[in-house]
C-alpha cells in the first residue's frame, strides 16, 4: 500500500516578489480510458507513459534550471487502457518570483517503438488552484490517429504537495509528537 506524505504549503515570502527554493513532489499517478492512439489502426492498445512538465507562471513556457526542463516522465506501460504509475516523483523548484505561479503541463503520450511517440492528450492546472494534498483530476484534451479523431473522455490523476525542506522538518517533527501523545493516550 502506498502511503502519501501529508502535504506542504509555500513558504513564507524571502522578499518582496521572491519565494524560496521548494520541492515539488507527484505520487500517484494515473490515467483512465487511454485510446488506442497508434497511426496503425488495430494495433491494440496504447503503450501509455506520462510527462508532466513545470511551466513558468506569466509566459507559459517550461520552466528551466541550468538549461534543463523541470519535467517528470513516467516508463510506459505496454498494452494497457488505465495505467497507474504509484511511485513518487520529485523535482526541485528554484527561487522565483511569486506573480510567476507555476503550471503543470500535463501530456500523456503512445510510446512508439519504430517512430516518434504519439501524443494522446494534454492539460494544465496552476498548482496553487489544485488543493495540495488531494487528487487532481484532469479531463485531457487531443486529437488521435491518422484521422484526427477527437480524444473521447480521457482522464489523468496525481496527487501532488509542495513546500520546503524547513517546512517539512517542522511538520514531520509536529506528527511524530502527535503520534507519541495519542500512544500515551490509549496506553
Amino acid at each position: 500500500t502506498l502511503t502519501a506524505e501529508p502535504a506542504y504549503v509555500e513558504a513564507e515570502s524571502v522578499g518582496p516578489r521572491e519565494h524560496p527554493a521548494a520541492t515539488l513532489k507527484i505520487w500517484d499517478i494515473r490515467a483512465y480510458n487511454v485510446p488506442d492512439a497508434d497511426y496503425k489502426e488495430g494495433s491494440g492498445s496504447s503503450d501509455p507513459f506520462v510527462s508532466l512538465t513545470v511551466l513558468d507562471g506569466p509566459r507559459a513556457e517550461p520552466l528551466c534550471v541550468d538549461g534543463v526542463e523541470l519535467e517528470i516522465q513516467t516508463p510506459d506501460l505496454e498494452d494497457v487502457t488505465d495505467p497507474h504509475w504509484p511511485e513518487e516523483r520529485t523535482l526541485r523548484l528554484p527561487r522565483g518570483r511569486r506573480d510567476g505561479v507555476p503550471t503543470l503541463r500535463c501530456v500523456l503520450w503512445d510510446k512508439d517503438f519504430t517512430n516518434d511517440n504519439d501524443p494522446i492528450g494534454i492539460a494544465e492546472v496552476r498548482l496553487p488552484e489544485a488543493v495540495i494534498g488531494q487528487v487532481v483530476r484532469l479531463q485531457l484534451a487531443g486529437q488521435i490517429g491518422p484521422k484526427k479523431t477527437k480524444l473521447p473522455d480521457c482522464f489523468i490523476s496525481f496527487h501532488y504537495g509542495v513546500g520546503s525542506e524547513e517546512q517539512r522538518l517542522q511538520h514531520s517533527t509536529v506528527e511524530a509528537l502527535l503520534s507519541a501523545e495519542a500512544q500515551l493516550r490509549d496506553a
